[in-house]
């Protein structure tokens, strides 16, 4: 990196040095010339995003150390980080596994965003989710919350024997 001339930069200096310095260039630092910490210098960590569902299942394991945490993942406990950590692709699937570490060493870092849930429409009728069944019908009250999905729920769903011909996600993207 290359410094010109009146560029501030920011120094850590121990007492051994600063005393060093003031002895033989007849400098004295005074308080008023520190411009503030190191860390206040320093680029702030990148939040590691998180989903409502996704902090759930992270809640169960973040007492764990890494390892013990990684090898907990569990497709039945923890569906949603077992196919992030463990299904994807080489450098996919690495990063998330480094991202999952990190979030268990500073879950300071961890912003939960909430995804967006939209009603779906397929030939005139709205997804309704009753229990754990899916069915299309024809009224749609938007007090009740089980006729709003998120695109990862829909994808799920389109696995259904008697939705895997619709195209849900795409009704989802054009729905309201």
């Amino acid at each position: 990196m290359n410094y010109k001339k009146g560029d501030k930069v920011v120094v850590e200096i121990d007492e051994i040095d600063a005393d060093k310095l003031k002895e033989n260039y007849d400098l004295d630092i005074y308080n008023n010339q520190v411009l503030g910490k190191l860390e206040d210098f320093q680029s702030a960590q990148e939040k590691i995003k998180m989903t409502v569902e996704e902090k759930k299942e992270f809640d169960k394991l973040a007492s764990m150390s890494p390892l013990c945490a990684l090898l907990k993942v569990d497709k039945d406990t923890q569906p949603i980080f077992y196919n992030k950590l463990w299904h994807g692709h080489g450098d996919d699937k690495a990063s998330n596994q480094f991202e999952f570490i990190k979030a268990l060493e500073h879950p300071e870092l961890i912003e939960v965003v909430h995804e967006d849930v939209k009603t779906v429409k397929v030939a005139g009728l709205y997804l309704w989710k009753y229990k754990n069944e899916y069915k299309l019908v024809a009224d749609f009250d938007m007090r009740n919350e089980n006729y709003y999905f998120t695109k990862r729920e829909l994808k799920k769903i389109n696995e259904l024997e008697q939705f895997k011909h619709v195209d849900l996600v795409g009704a989802w993207e054009d729905g309201e």
